[in-house]
């Protein structure tokens, strides 16, 4: 008995719920038309859900935006049921009243969502404008970048092969005067002739040279003879480059064998002593004076740093400025 009767009033409690969700959801009483405002309302209340998301963050993904989204469609939702009471409520005595209210929150409607959407197209447009414009001036920039870096690449380029030639003419210079001052020091002696500032101990095969100057001589020794066809023959002591030798101080030099002729490997001493990089003290052997030449080694100047080439230039400049002053 008990079970029934507890039914029949859960029955009764629940049926205003299932009343009122069905007036909601399908208005009208029995026996009466369904509400004329019903799917229209619908209709209306899906096209504010779609004015209320048609925004960047409802395009997204999350927590976030699902909770965005359903919140719009709550405010959707109530705005179609809203409209709908309201014109339900009218249409029971001006028919015409209510039709022309919803015509017109319609019209309002589709105006404000097309204003919406213009306005959203016009800012879409702006930000691509923008866009454009940064990206043009962008280009523009990395042009102008680019054709700075050109100018400054050939500037570089005129100003180290300018250093270079600086270099050449400077050496050029240095030689000449150096040239000059050996020929007027009188520091040129005959073939066999020791020069005046060093002691020489020669043995025929090894050579022991004493530097009695007050200045690091730098000293390059060759032996010379004439062939058997007449031909001058050369033959070179330690090297092709010379040995420096602090004041004071003897170095033993050994005629190589590997490399020079037979004729010439017992001939007289050829000195070739101080050049244009180390001027002093300064002597040569007329033989030798009178052949010299010097081919500069260009593409070893070439890797040289800038900084080593104003070095030297500065160095080179100033034994010809030198000369120059003692001549004046």
């Amino acid at each position: 008995m008990g079970d029934p009767e507890e039914k029949q009033h859960r029955a009764e409690q629940d049926l205003p719920v299932l009343e009122f969700v069905r007036y909601i959801l399908l208005p009208g009483a029995k026996g009466k038309a369904l509400d004329p405002f019903l799917f229209p309302s619908w209709t209306f209340a899906a096209g504010v859900f779609y004015l209320l998301s048609a925004n960047d963050l409802s395009r997204g993904w999350g927590f976030v935006v699902f909770l965005v989204l359903l919140y719009q469609f709550i405010i959707s939702l109530a705005v179609g049921l809203l409209l709908r009471r309201i014109l339900a409520y009218l249409h029971e005595s001006h028919p015409g009243l209510a039709w022309g209210i919803f015509v017109c929150v319609a019209l309002m409607a589709v105006l404000v969502g097309g204003a919406i959407r213009y306005h959203q197209a016009k800012k879409s447009d702006a930000l691509e404008t923008v866009a454009a414009a940064a990206e043009k001036s962008r280009l523009r920039s990395e042009e102008e970048s680019i054709a700075a870096e050109r100018i400054a690449a050939h500037a570089e380029r005129e100003a180290r092969v300018a250093l270079i030639e600086r270099w050449r003419l400077a050496r050029t210079h240095a030689i000449e005067t150096w040239r000059e001052n050996l020929v007027a020091g009188r520091a040129l002696g005959d073939r066999g002739v020791s020069p005046p500032m060093l002691d020489i101990n020669d043995d025929g095969k090894r050579i022991n040279v004493t530097n009695r100057a007050a200045d690091a001589a730098c000293v390059l020794l060759t032996r010379i003879a004439k062939s058997e066809s007449g031909r001058t023959e050369r033959c070179a002591v330690a090297g092709s480059q010379c040995v420096v030798i602090p004041p004071g101080e003897t170095r033993r030099l050994a005629t190589l064998l590997a490399g020079n002729p037979h004729s010439c490997q017992s001939g007289e001493l050829e000195y070739r002593v101080g050049s244009v990089d180390h001027p002093k003290p300064s002597w040569w052997s007329e033989s030798a004076f009178a052949e010299y030449s010097e081919s500069a080694d260009v593409e070893a100047v070439r890797r040289w740093s800038d900084e080593r080439l104003r070095a030297e230039v500065k160095r080179l400049e100033a034994q010809v400025q030198g000369h120059t002053r003692v001549e004046r």
